[in-house]
């Protein structure tokens, strides 16, 4: 398309008001390059902002079956917090797997036996037991983010609903493997790696409901983050619940078969009746209705080749149109193309560099979990373990007041608030004072507040994507990457002679100090890129009005 058609499109859909209320409704509302904004337009959503008045459309926009989007949501936070990544509430996890004796066998002849108390009972335990059993999180952790581009893609293939059906069986099937079978190591690693295989699959499916909300989908995407994070209150529970006396280590498998039937076949019977098989988006033109399918790459409008469509094979090909060139010939321009197009994009150094500090500050936060009963241990015996059990529920306060700053003043500032409040829990945390490490509990209630949901609200605000999925799946997998480094630091941390290393300890937080401080560093960079990238924007809207 030539400069001057592109033009006369532009102005042929400013004129004809009609058809630009029945274009889809853009899930980046914040990017302008390929978007014709009417002087009206803005002034219609600044006053909608400022009223703070969150609007939704009418349910007939999308596939149904119709329900008020408000009782959507409703229900769809109800099916989160039953059914969410319920892994990364560790703490409760730990006191389930160390009273059902996951592991115990490993302290057989060990020179570093000491005590875990639960319930006014306590349970034998080592550095070899607390590795193994902390090696089960970082397995769901890893498989979680490097699956979660895998279910992009069967999301696409099978749409939501069965998507997310499948994801509550799979569930299920964990519960039982875990009650039942709490001692057989190699049962429990396939487990959690089922529980972070199906992790995102029972989150992705839902967040379709942000579409519902067009102005506000980063604070909508942020109240999903904060059901996620209030569903760790459900381990907790359980855990106290198994504590009591009427309960031995041979018990467990009531309490997962009880839960499993009350939270994950809830869910999957409201999701057989409530979630779409195909979320279309319904469109009107002078044609009739019709129906345009949105995927997990949230497919948006636009002129230009979205990130990844500048990689796909559909685009490249048309280079080669007409040529007459050899197999292997066309095969190495194929993928010189490919690879220049991608690196050639304006936004490819953005996106690197979203990857990379997604990946720091997820695996920053993932050993948190993995590590607080040492972390937050002093050495006079002191420890603030039970106050971080409430203080992990409770980050899902933030998260819809971090949600509304993404709208406000954009994805980049809160990564940086993020990275800080990280930062300072590791700072703190690696002094031996009983005070600092409730200290750096509050400031951990901030850093793991959009724990998830901070990526999925920037690439949803700063791409004009065609591939959401894949953009937010590359992110997770590299997170997942970095995690697997999280292993030998664990291990490294946690060898004990007579008492606890606390050298190991000043090591490993200071690298992970290092890690939030390069990452806050790049922050300021992507901030510096995305200004950049809007003042000649700016300066061209003002010529050409």
């Amino acid at each position: 398309m030539t400069k001057e058609e592109d033009k006369n499109d532009k102005s042929d859909d400013g004129k004809d008001e009609t058809e630009v209320k029945d274009v889809e409704i853009v899930v980046n509302s914040q990017t302008t390059e390929d978007k014709v904004v009417t002087p009206e337009d803005n002034t219609e959503e600044k006053k909608s902002r400022n009223k703070f008045k969150i609007k939704a459309v009418d349910p007939r926009q999308y596939t149904g079956p119709y329900i008020n989007p408000w009782i959507r949501l409703v229900i769809y936070v109800v099916m989160i917090y039953f059914s969410g990544t319920l892994y990364l509430a560790w703490p409760g996890f730990q006191t389930l797997l160390y009273k059902a004796g996951a592991f115990e066998e490993l302290c057989i002849g060990e020179s570093d036996i000491s005590k875990v108390s639960i319930g006014g009972d306590d349970y034998i335990d080592c550095g070899s037991r607390k590795a193994a059993l902390n090696n089960l999180y970082t397995i769901a952790f890893s498989t979680h983010f490097l699956s979660t581009f895998l279910t992009g893609i069967v999301f696409d293939l099978i749409g939501p609903k069965y998507l997310y059906m499948i994801s509550q069986l799979i569930q299920m099937i964990t519960w039982v493997l875990i009650g039942s079978f709490p001692k057989k190591g190699v049962v429990l690693r396939i487990a959690f790696f089922l529980v972070g295989l199906s992790a995102e699959s029972s989150i992705m499916p839902l967040m379709t409901i942000s579409y519902y909300f067009p102005h506000y989908q980063s604070f909508i995407i942020s109240i999903i983050g904060a059901t996620r994070s209030l569903s760790f209150i459900n381990p907790i529970m359980l855990s106290k619940i198994f504590e009591n006396k009427i309960f031995s280590g041979k018990h467990l498998y009531i309490i997962t078969l009880v839960y499993t039937v009350i939270s994950n076949l809830t869910s999957f019977v409201m999701a057989a009746f409530i979630l779409q098989k195909r979320f279309y988006k319904v469109t009107k033109s002078k044609h009739g209705s019709q129906l345009k399918y949105i995927t997990s790459a949230n497919i948006t409008s636009g002129h230009s080749l979205s990130f990844f469509e500048r990689f796909s094979s559909s685009h490249v090909s048309r280079t080669f149109d007409g040529e007459k060139t050899s197999l292997g010939k066309r095969t190495l321009m194929d993928i010189t193309n490919r690879v220049y197009l991608l690196v050639t994009h304006p936004q490819f150094l953005e996106y690197v560099i979203l990857v990379l500090v997604s990946s720091l500050y997820l695996s920053s936060v993932e050993f948190v979990s993995k590590s607080q009963r040492e972390l937050l241990l002093c050495s006079d015996g002191s420890s603030a373990v039970d106050l971080f059990k409430y203080i992990h529920i409770l980050t899902f306060a933030p998260c819809p007041f971090m949600g509304y700053l993404v709208d406000k003043i954009g994805p980049t500032f809160v990564l940086i608030i993020l990275h800080s409040c990280c930062f300072f829990y590791y700072f703190f945390v690696s002094f031996d004072y009983y005070f600092l490490k409730i200290l750096a509990c509050i400031f951990y209630l901030f850093a793991c507040s959009m724990f998830i949901s901070h990526i999925y609200c920037y690439v949803t605000k700063k791409f004009n994507l065609k591939n959401f999925g894949r953009l937010v799946g590359f992110c997770f997998f590299s997170a997942g990457l970095f995690v697997i480094i999280n292993v030998p630091l664990y291990n490294f941390m946690t060898k004990r002679s007579s008492t606890l290393d606390k050298q190991n300890i000043k090591i490993v937080t200071r690298i992970f100090i290092g890690y939030m401080g390069t990452g806050f560093v790049m922050c300021l960079i992507l901030l510096y890129f995305t200004s950049k990238r809007k003042r000649p924007k700016h300066k061209q809207a003002q010529a050409q009005s």
